[in-house]
């Protein structure tokens, strides 16, 4: 795996060719069980996305279709670029697979059932394994090659919340641990691929804003993704459910949204659990993040955000707030809260507040733990804007990249610090990584 956190050196083409030669690179699909080399649409788009039309078409005829292509699935081919000589490929390898394809079930759900008696101690397993992503390059003519580096994303604001775009790299200096690190590369990235998980509150206290939601959601979608970015949803309330699975199509991702509903146990509302009482399970929170990281975002490449939709109380999650955290940071995934609270439900019930509500120190943990940005859904503040807002602040990163004067890959936290030699800015990064060796 090629970590977001490993930055990437890169070797041409040309630069091989004159060398050994220009021998055609082995299909991914070659190192895995005969069994298991045919590819899912998700790869299948992945690799239309990512590599030559001449090498897309090598590797869909050597490694074949794990399923065979639909309609709507060669419509996703032809909107990501795919050519003819691409589409007669996949055509003719989707013609050998004799199995008939699958109905499309109900969403993946991940929420597991509680059990009876005494709580397991052990962390849920997800309902659903969802397979891995072939790791690509961004750009057709790079090989991408691990040379240790560490790369950190950030932003620079004013006092006054503003981006500041373009600053020089002598105006940064990077510590690990309290180091002073050598900075190696820096560079502002608008361009590089992007992968957005959406996640949304769809618990109780937010059934009322559902339908705001979806509406400023396919607005973000349609304006923020690009060619090469892809986006996926996931909404939680007593379990999380993957509405839609990666891809770059604005028609999918909207009926995905057409799909939001309340999810959330019969009874309705309750008062903040007592400390250590059962907890219902009413708003997983903290597993909904857990699994958006582990089981989407750890192994793609590129830039990755989660940005998350509630009012921020979570009930019921087995992971904690410090592994919803961890697993972001591992995935190397920057999280953007907005904090969206429909207040008439706690207070809306003959004057008697529920709780909740103040989730909003939780959602700073975490999007400060990992370089984001929390933002509020207020009456000077509506969805959209805020959508727009955090359209501009992933649009607007510097990435620095360092080789660590502690190389030991032992799996352990690094505390990271980026200071900007103008006492005026304030720069928006996360706040460490865990050196863990590739894989």
């Amino acid at each position: 795996m090629i970590r977001n956190i490993i930055a990437i050196g890169t070797l041409t083409l040309a630069a091989i060719s004159s060398a050994a030669g220009a021998e055609q690179k082995p299909a991914p699909c070659l190192d895995r069980p005969a069994a298991d080399r045919g590819l899912t649409h998700v790869k299948l788009l992945d690799i239309v996305r990512h590599e030559s039309p001449e090498r897309a078409e090598y590797i869909i005829r050597t490694c074949g279709l794990r399923s065979p292509l639909t309609q709507e699935q060669e419509a996703d081919l032809k909107e990501v670029g795919a050519g003819d000589p691409v589409l007669k490929a996949a055509r003719e390898m989707s013609a050998k697979l004799t199995d008939p394809q699958p109905q499309p079930g109900p969403p993946a759900t991940f929420g597991t059932v509680r059990p009876s008696g005494a709580e397991s101690t052990e962390p849920p397993k997800p309902a659903v394994q969802l397979a891995p992503k072939i790791e690509v390059a961004e750009d057709a003519n790079v090989i991408k090659v691990d040379v240790g580096l560490v790369n950190i994303l950030f932003n620079v604001r004013t006092k006054k919340g503003g981006l500041v775009p373009d600053l020089p790299k002598e105006e940064f200096t990077v510590f690990e641990d309290g180091k002073e690190q050598k900075i190696k590369a820096f560079t502002r990235e608008s361009n590089l691929p992007l992968t957005i998980g959406l996640l949304v509150d769809v618990s109780r206290s937010q059934e009322r804003l559902i339908g705001i939601e979806q509406a400023a959601s396919r607005q973000f979608f349609t304006t923020v993704l690009k060619p090469k970015d892809l986006a996926f949803i996931i909404s939680f309330g007593q379990d999380a459910d993957l509405l839609q699975d990666y891809t770059n199509s604005g028609k999918m991702l909207s009926r995905a949204l057409d799909s939001l509903k309340l999810n959330a146990p019969v009874q309705g509302p309750q008062a903040a659990p007592v400390p250590g009482a059962y907890s219902p399970r009413g708003t997983i929170l903290y597993d909904a993040v857990v699994l958006a990281a582990e089981e989407q975002l750890k192994n793609q490449v590129g830039r990755k955000v989660l940005v998350l939709i509630t009012d921020g109380d979570d009930q019921g999650s087995r992971y904690t707030k410090e592994r919803a955290i961890e697993a972001a940071q591992r995935a190397d995934a920057i999280i953007y809260s907005v904090y969206y609270v429909d207040r008439a439900f706690y207070n809306g019930y003959g004057g008697i507040t529920f709780g909740g509500g103040g989730g909003e120190s939780i959602l700073h943990r975490m999007s400060d733990d990992t370089g984001g940005r929390v933002y509020t859904v207020d009456r000077n503040h509506s969805l959209v804007e805020i959508y727009n807002e955090i359209e501009r602040d992933v649009r607007s990163q510097y990435s620095i990249a360092y080789a660590p004067t502690n190389s030991t890959q032992d799996g352990t936290f690094r505390k990271l610090e980026i200071r900007c030699s103008n006492k005026e800015f304030k720069v928006q990064a996360r706040k460490g990584y865990y050196a863990t060796p590739t894989e």
